[in-house]
């Protein structure tokens, strides 16, 4: 869960129907009296995302049971993760950011969301359904974000995606236009009856599952809703649209209906090749494009799924990638994002710490080296460490040195490789022969060179605090679970919180003696072989100046 997303702690119902009056009807008393909702019944879930849009994002937004009703908290973590890595790469950070959202939905959340809580965003959003198309255009306008902003004709465009077209639409409607980055949260199953087997395997019906007959109370729904008994699920008041797709396209496709469990249309929720042939296809198209967006992520509702998009990856030589969890009470999806810049990510960003995943995850951006033990952690200590930084740079041709007096570190820049042993034999012959030139070409390399103290047990990487063994699938979504009702929280929820980036100092404990760590992260450069020579060069030179 995301350390800035307010729905960490569970809701209080009662403040919130306060807040929103439509939602009192839809409280049921606990067995210790307390209020919650019903998640039992489609309207209560649909009007708990309204409220809290209401609320706290100051959003009105319109929402059809006949599509997927989007729980909030999940929603907002990718948000505030793009966010993230936005303010770690972004060149100018009060500058404007133009995102797209790849089947934007009929609520539009993921533009709504962005916009609401950051001032500078705007989006170009796709839709190919007719249906959610209307409500996302209408939901976009009931908010004002159809207004010109920033120059452009309107804050949340809404463009209307064709059956076969690109996904990444927005890059060819608008070639002169650069995107920071893009979203998509894809189709997750590759026909009706593998969401079937999923829903099968539930305890309990999902977001949108059933009416209000659990309480004891009819209540009258509009035509078309769908409806349940006690027992036995039913299917949508609409037949599945028989007609053949092309391949990673987000359509429905033939087959039988989707059960009431599983609260979406098929249009939302099937793609031939599912989640992966369909975020394979995103990769594919990106090459194209490259620079023009910054960073392109998905999310992804399989564990499994990850490793296959990394493959894909891979296969199109794309090594600037990064891997998330999205937790939210008992709900877990993950995330992916790859670049064609040559801006890179701190680890704490770019590598979730999962057992199950480090086969994957891309390799590390920050290293750190153990410092003489000797050295004394006391006034000067910090001094000493920048002399010596500096000292084992002002050897080097072609490279540059930066204070950053707020972070206490140095950004160290390099035109080529002057430090390896062959470059420097290089130069050396070069020398006796006509004077050495001058590196006047374009950076190759950024780094964020750093030193503080740590314990003695600390080690470089981290116990997998997010680590899941639970289902491999994108089993149907269980609200309930993913607003942590009543408690319900999983154990690795709360060793999230704790997890440090890897490579960050943790600080001693009182029974912990203090010791000095030099530390670097890769900020820029394409040759990762460059990055890892010069940091063995810098920390075997700073260890034997300070010995």
């Amino acid at each position: 869960m995301h350390p800035r997303n307010p729905y960490r702690t569970p809701i209080d119902f009662t403040a919130l129907a306060e807040a929103y009056h439509p939602l009192q009807s839809y409280l049921v008393r606990t067995a210790n009296g307390g209020l919650t909702l019903d998640f039992s019944d489609a309207d209560a879930q649909i009007c708990l995302t309204k409220a809290l849009l209401h609320r706290d994002f100051g959003l009105d937004v319109q929402l059809t049971p006949e599509r997927l009703c989007p729980p909030v908290p999940n929603r907002l973590n990718y948000i505030l993760w793009l966010q993230d890595i936005l303010e770690a790469t972004q060149d100018d950070p009060s500058g404007p950011v133009l995102g797209i959202d790849v089947g934007t939905g009929a609520s539009a959340i993921y533009p709504l969301l962005g916009c609401a809580t950051d001032a500078r965003w705007a989006f170009v959003a796709t839709e190919l359904d007719l249906l959610s198309l209307r409500f996302a255009r209408e939901n976009v306008a009931r908010n004002g974000s159809d207004k010109p902003y920033q120059g452009r004709s309107q804050r949340i465009e809404v463009l209307q995606a064709s059956e076969g077209g690109p996904l990444l639409l927005p890059l060819a409607a608008y070639p002169d236009r650069q995107f920071a980055f893009s979203m998509c949260n894809p189709p997750f199953y590759e026909s009706a009856e593998e969401i079937a087997a999923c829903a099968a395997g539930k305890a309990r019906p999902a977001v949108g599952a059933r009416r209000a007959g659990s309480r004891g109370v009819a209540r009258n729904s509009a035509a078309g809703s769908r409806q349940s008994t006690p027992g036995r699920e039913t299917t949508p008041g609409r037949s599945t649209p028989s007609r053949h797709t092309t391949s990673g396209s987000r359509q429905s496709t033939p087959g039988p209906e989707l059960a009431t469990a599983l609260a979406g249309a098929p249009v939302e929720m099937v793609t031939p090749g599912g989640e992966v042939a369909f975020v394979a296809r995103m990769v594919a198209e990106s090459v194209r494009y490259g620079e023009r967006c910054r960073w392109y992520t998905s999310m992804l509702g399989k564990l499994s799924s990850v490793a296959e998009i990394v493959r894909v990856l891979k296969e199109h030589r794309i090594d600037n990638y990064a891997i998330t969890e999205l937790v939210q009470g008992q709900t877990r999806r993950w995330a992916i994002g790859w670049s064609f810049t040559a801006v890179r990510l701190p680890d704490s960003l770019a590598r979730v710490s999962s057992q199950a995943l480090q086969s994957v995850l891309p390799l590390r951006n920050e290293m750190a080296q153990p410092l003489p033990q000797h050295i004394a952690v006391d006034t000067s200590w910090s001094e000493r460490v920048e002399a010596a930084v500096r000292e084992a740079r002002g050897a080097l041709s072609g490279v540059t040195v930066q204070t950053n007096a707020q972070t206490y570190a140095l950004t160290i820049s390099a035109t080529a490789n002057t430090w390896s042993r062959a470059a420097r034999r290089k130069a050396q012959r070069e020398a006796s022969m006509q004077p050495t030139p001058d590196h006047h070409d374009e950076r190759q390399l950024d780094v964020m060179v750093s030193w503080s103290t740590r314990g003695k047990e600390e080690t470089g990487s981290h116990p997998d605090a997010m680590d899941w063994e639970g289902h491999d699938d994108a089993t149907p979504g269980d609200a309930a679970a993913e607003y942590a009702v009543e408690g319900r929280r999983s154990s690795t929820d709360s060793a999230m919180e704790v997890d440090h980036p890897v490579g960050a100092a943790r600080g001693p404990s009182k029974h912990e003696a203090a010791s000095p760590i030099l530390r670097i992260r890769w900020m820029r450069g394409r040759d990762r072989t460059l990055f890892e020579t010069f940091w063995s060069h810098l920390s075997r030179k700073v260890v034997g100046m300070l010995v």
